[in-house]
């Protein structure tokens, strides 16, 4: 062999030695813990295996396949060096089943040998049925002459017996088969409902390590996926008018990642690592003439809101206009099935990211009208009219703009103590990041990937708060409490659902949208029968006359206000009088005791009842106008 041939074997030899080196190796990993935003989570796993010196692929099998290749991160610990990490996917692998599908199908198995043992019994019963039949017509045909009056009495006594006893638990059979059967329907029902699959692409980590010595290696790998997300609801609670407000916050959080989480520790955060996160740009304004639009009216007279998808991403968008194609403020946007919701701003237009991408039913509401559910389209914009039908019980949360200390009271509430103490939601901590809040859940949550909605209690928190009684007798006599909250930022709260439960029982449902208020957060908790409030037009100084061709008309009003409480109350009542809009109108008012808008005719009275009072407000008007002209004063 020439000294070139044996350079090349050795060459050959030591690379072929230097590929027998590289060894792989499967390595199990658990999820530890999972980071919920609003639209998509992250994902922890942790794992450690044994490693031998030299370089060593570990291959992290059975992950969900929805993962985001280019979020994956993976971390060391031990005596090596991470020299590569690819993400694949894996088709030919058989995903574990789910333990609650292994369950159904057991059970639905033992459901179906029940029946088969119960159908059985139903044929032997059919014949010994059929046999005692056939006995007794035999019976019948024997002549009396032939058998004796006591044995025909005995035959005949057992055959009424035995068959009695066959045609009762032939009944008893079909009912259990019945029962049976039901509940098989109602397993596989569940079976469906779980989107029950055989097989399930799953997706592999390959990650190749050099090791200088052995040892045991620990890693720690995260990775996203957008097939999750979560939701803030609140339960607020208040005991009476004496008390601050318990506020619970909750939130719903779902997943269907094609992995289920497993007594996992959950940090729920209100980021969105889906949205852009780069600046806008300022370019310059240029102006020209354009051709104003307007919202496209129907054949019937009403205009329609639009709403569309947002191309590539699971986001809507649109603008929300009554029949008469006002925009609508404030107007509710909720998906339907979940708590994800916004509200429209003050130009009718909203923005919704959906809390995952197969939702296709929205509900838009606002008072007065009746909710409009509303299916997705895809593919184009969808338009639809939004009509009156109606004024109906609803609760409003609005902001105003003041300033007073903090300050903290104890809950008071005996319910809502046993509640805390025997809620998860006494351990948690915030992490305020610079663009972002954490909420850290410390005891472990079970998630199934199933899209559903779990209740995850983060907080509760007790917010002082001034409560008093608002009446507008001029709109509606009924009179409505309402509790203000100041500085309400400081508890650092969320969008969502709120349940109102007031001295105890459930009141209302409301939206509280923390990015369209203020320090002062008003909450109204519904009507109070105990304060009963008239409003009677006084005929006695009510009168119509002219004077220097001028028609002159004076009416006067009284208010009417009783505490029927044991306790006194602090109550806003509201009236008007009308406000000229032309100089040829004339309004003068005699009133007592009110503040008073002169720019809007606004009359406001804050009073102070003690229990069973009785007081009784006045004011009355004059107007002016010329003679011959009409103006509408009532």
């Amino acid at each position: 062999m020439t000294k070139l041939n044996l350079l090349l074997f050795l060459f050959f030899v030591h690379t072929l030695s230097g590929f027998a080196q590289i060894r792989t190796q499967n390595v199990a990993s658990v999820i530890e813990r999972v980071t919920v935003f609003y639209s998509g989570a992250q994902v922890t796993r942790t794992a450690s295996t044994f490693l031998n010196a030299g370089k060593t692929e570990l291959v992290f099998k059975s992950l969900t396949s929805t993962i985001d290749p280019n979020s994956v991160q993976v971390k060391g610990e031990g005596d090596f060096t991470i020299s590569s990490v690819a993400h694949q996917l894996n088709y030919l692998e058989e995903q574990t089943k789910k333990d609650t599908i292994i369950l159904l199908e057991r059970q639905s198995k033992d459901l179906k040998d029940k029946m088969t043992l119960q159908e059985n019994m139903l044929n032997v019963l059919a014949q010994e049925k059929s046999l005692l039949q056939h006995n007794q017509v035999q019976m019948v045909g024997v002549q009396n002459s032939a058998a004796k009056t006591a044995d025909l009495k005995e035959m005949a006594d057992y055959q009424r017996t035995r068959l009695t006893e066959v045609l009762q638990r032939e009944f008893e059979v079909n009912k259990e088969l019945a029962m049976l059967k039901e509940t098989v329907i109602k397993v596989t029902a569940q079976m469906n409902e779980l989107n029950y699959k055989k097989t399930v692409i799953t997706s592999e980590l390959h990650v190749t390590v050099v090791a200088t010595s052995e040892g045991t290696a620990r890693f720690t790998f995260n990775y996203f996926t957008a097939q999750a997300g979560w939701a803030a609801t609140y339960d607020l609670r208040v005991t009476d008018i004496e008390h601050p407000i318990a506020l619970q916050m909750k939130a719903n959080v779902f997943q269907n990642s094609l992995e289920d989480w497993k007594e996992v520790k959950l940090s729920l955060s209100t980021a969105n690592p889906q949205e852009s996160g780069v600046k806008p740009t300022m370019y310059p304004w240029m102006l020209g003439y354009v051709n104003p639009q307007r919202f496209s009216k129907s054949h019937t007279g009403g205009h329609y809101s639009t709403i569309r998808r947002i191309p590539g991403t699971n986001k809507i968008t649109g603008t929300i206009v009554d029949e008469s194609g006002e925009v609508m403020i404030g107007a509710s946007i909720l998906v339907k099935g979940t708590t994800a919701g916004t509200v429209t701003d003050m130009d009718g237009h909203f923005e919704l990211t959906l809390p995952i991408a197969n939702n296709n039913m929205i509900v838009v509401s606002f008072v007065g009208y009746e909710p409009k559910e509303v299916a997705l389209n895809s593919n184009s914009d969808i338009n639809f009219q939004f009509n009156g039908g109606g004024a109906l019980n609803e609760v409003v949360v609005t902001g105003y703009g003041s300033s007073r200390n903090k300050s903290s009271v104890d809950i008071k509430d005996p319910e809502l103590q046993d509640k805390i103490k025997e809620s998860k939601a006494v351990v948690y901590s915030e992490r305020q990041a610079p663009t972002a809040t954490a909420y850290d859940i410390e005891l472990p949550y079970t998630i199934p990937s199933d899209s559903k909605q779990y209740m995850v209690e983060v907080k509760v928190v007790n917010m002082p708060a001034t409560y008093q009684y608002y009446v507008a007798p001029k709109l509606n006599k009924d009179v409505f409490l309402t509790a203000r909250v100041v500085q309400w930022e400081q508890y650092n709260l969320q969008s969502g659902n709120v349940n109102l439960y007031f001295e105890g029982a459930y009141s209302a449902k409301t939206y509280l949208d923390v990015q369209n208020l203020t320090d002062t957060l008003d909450i109204s908790l519904g009507k109070d029968k105990n304060i009963v409030v008239t409003r009677t037009k006084q005929k006695d100084f009510t009168k119509t006359g002219f004077l220097n061709g001028k028609r002159q008309i004076t009416t006067a009003w009284e208010i009417a206000l009783r505490n029927k409480r044991q306790q006194p109350i602090h109550v806003v009542v509201e009236d008007q009088i009308p406000v000229a809009t032309m100089k040829e109108i004339e309004v003068e008012s005699q009133i007592k005791g009110s503040e008073y808008e002169e720019k809007t005719g606004r009359l406001l009275w804050k009073l102070d009842l003690t229990a069973s009072e009785e007081r009784k407000l006045n004011f009355q008007y004059t107007v002016k106008y010329p003679k011959g002209e009409r103006v509408q004063l009532e």
